[in-house]
């Protein structure tokens, strides 16, 4: 990413001016996290979206909460 003078500015709300969906939203932010990533980040940040509440919970469970006990269990051995 280069600096540059133009800023393009996404407004996420209900207009007919530039829509977006949540997965165009979802697939820009996967697209600048690899190209601008964090620093100190254990994995890329992901993401994915769903109608059905079970895969979601699901996916909070595997992805969020079981890593987050694991990583917080070895802090407190080391």
């Amino acid at each position: 990413v280069s600096p540059t003078d133009d800023i393009e500015v996404y407004n996420c709300s209900s207009s007919h001016m530039k829509t977006l969906t949540m997965g165009e939203i979802v697939d820009y932010g996967k697209k600048i996290i690899h190209e601008v990533p964090l620093e100190g980040m254990l994995w890329f940040a992901g993401g994915s979206l769903t109608k059905v509440w079970l895969v979601y919970y699901f996916k909070v469970l595997l992805f969020h909460l079981l890593p987050a006990i694991f990583v917080d269990l070895m802090l407190r051995i080391t």
